[in-house]
């Protein structure tokens, strides 16, 4: 796959001179060719495309520290249940600062620890991820003050993180009924949960 890496027994290795995941590669890609991603060390990539695994069956991928965007839809699901991107994982320290719009969008990704350098997370860009019942938001997180409204819409698991920005805007989670809807305002130290 050429200027990203190669494919090896259903894993994408992608190479140390790749410096991005171009948009739509990898959208669509049958499950008899691909279902994890590997970022060999160290990596370069400092953005993944938009549509770039959109309905791939990439079951986990951990963000490596390099990526800085993550663009609009690039690992969104059109509710085919095969195609499900249960676990990702952003190693650390990160780099991350952009989450685009529908990134994560149907994923059944259970958790999710947002790195500090976050700033940015895009409209529904984990919309209708049911299974997701705990986020975690580092101390000192920056990404409160720029959450889109309905990041998190029909996001319906049973536990969770309410965070407010200083704005008081209250959509993050909108449709999430059986969340409980801890509240911590921006600026406040968590220290375990």
């Amino acid at each position: 796959y050429q200027n990203v890496g190669y494919i090896h027994e259903k894993v994408l290795y992608v190479d140390t001179e790749c410096t991005s995941i171009p948009d739509n590669k990898f959208q669509d890609f049958n499950a008899d060719l691909l279902t994890s991603v590997k970022f060999m060390k160290p990596s370069k990539v400092s953005s993944i495309g938009s549509y770039a695994f959109e309905n791939s069956y990439v079951q986990s991928i951990e963000i490596p520290n390099s990526v800085i965007n993550i663009q609009s839809h690039a690992f969104h699901n059109d509710e085919e249940p095969k195609r499900v991107l249960s676990s990702v994982t952003f190693e650390l320290p990160s780099s991350l600062t952009t989450i685009g719009q529908y990134a994560f969008h149907r994923a059944v990704i259970s958790s999710i620890r947002f790195p500090r350098t976050v700033t940015s997370i895009g409209a529904y860009a984990f919309g209708s991820c049911v299974s997701l019942s705990l986020i975690i938001v580092g101390p000192n997180s920056a990404m409160v003050s720029n959450i889109a409204d309905n990041a998190f819409n029909s996001a319906s698991g049973s536990g969770f993180l309410y965070i407010q920005s200083d704005d008081n805007k209250q959509s993050y989670f909108t449709s999430s009924a059986n969340w409980p809807g801890i509240t911590v305002r921006q600026g406040s130290l968590i220290t375990g949960i």
